[in-house]
């Protein structure tokens, strides 16, 4: 942490809201506060000025992405519905909480277990309120927050770090890494260790083999595409990583944008647009 002493930070914070939410707990009913409080504590001794970055409304292009995000969400409430009715159904033969069968106890607290686990998953997504909490909190505290509806926040996270205004991305998404610029980003960070681990684009290319060939972020993107990113999730190659790299390494740019655009249609050049998303228009001046 003290390496980065004296930079700004643009910081994803639903990743790390996720994050917090998951630590919820009788004795830290308010995770997501306490979290980003221990944080700011941490940028501000050590001189490094963060900037929130809030999801707006999801662009179009994630639709799909989205709706099989709250397909597995309502699946998991109809799973927990099920998993209580069950549990319900053994202790009615009881007419008590004190089960006497031995079968019955080991299944039932086999279904409490699996009750347990899911009703954790479900209620690690964080609410409207607690982002808006949050949001009037930072503010309150005088840091500058930012969300641009129909963009993601990694995109305007790495708007940020292009245009100059911060020095690194805070994110564990991946996808941060094929946006305008995204060369250094931040994937794990802790509140009690001054441990960092960031993705080095340079270094990246570089094991990839595209430093020094044709446009290498061109490449970095397409490989990604191929392999699946959040806006092509269910359209992916379908193809391993070993086939899809040497398509990139082997085929040029021209011709295999042209085989992209065949397998994706539309949906490839409206990627590649969202990719160099120009925010000037949205954000002026952070200095």
């Amino acid at each position: 942490l003290q390496k980065i002493r004296g930079s700004k930070i643009a910081v994803d914070v639903s990743i790390w809201a996720y994050k917090a939410n998951n630590a919820k707990s009788i004795q830290n009913p308010y995770p997501i506060i306490s979290f980003f409080g221990n944080m700011i504590c941490r940028f501000v001794a050590e001189n490094i000025y963060p900037i929130f970055v809030f999801d707006g409304i999801p662009p179009k292009l994630k639709e799909i992405t989205t709706d099989f995000r709250s397909n597995t969400r309502n699946n998991l409430e109809e799973d927990i519905k099920k998993l209580k009715n069950q549990i319900d159904e053994i202790k009615k033969k009881y007419f008590s909480e004190i089960i006497t069968n031995n079968d019955d106890e080991i299944l039932c607290n086999y279904l409490v277990c699996e009750l347990q686990k899911k009703e954790k998953w479900f209620n690690i997504k964080p609410s409207k309120q607690q982002f808006d909490e949050l949001q009037e909190f930072l503010c309150i505290l005088g840091f500058p927050c930012v969300c641009i509806d129909e963009h993601d926040a990694e995109n305007v996270c790495a708007y940020l770090q292009r245009k100059g205004y911060v020095d690194y991305i805070m994110s564990k998404d991946s996808d941060s890494l094929i946006f305008q610029k995204g060369d250094k980003i931040i994937y794990d960070y802790s509140n009690t260790s001054n441990i960092l681990f960031y993705y080095d684009k340079e270094k990246i290319l570089s094991s990839l083999k595209y430093t020094g060939t044709d446009n290498p972020i061109f490449k970095l993107r397409n490989l990604s595409i191929l392999i699946g990113t959040d806006y092509n999730k269910q359209y992916k190659s379908g193809m391993g990583f070993k086939r899809c790299h040497d398509l990139t390494m082997n085929e040029k740019n021209e011709d295999l944008a042209c085989m992209l655009y065949e397998k994706f249609g539309e949906l490839y050049f409206q990627i590649l647009e969202e990719l160099d998303f120009n925010f000037d228009n949205f954000i002026t001046d952070f200095n």
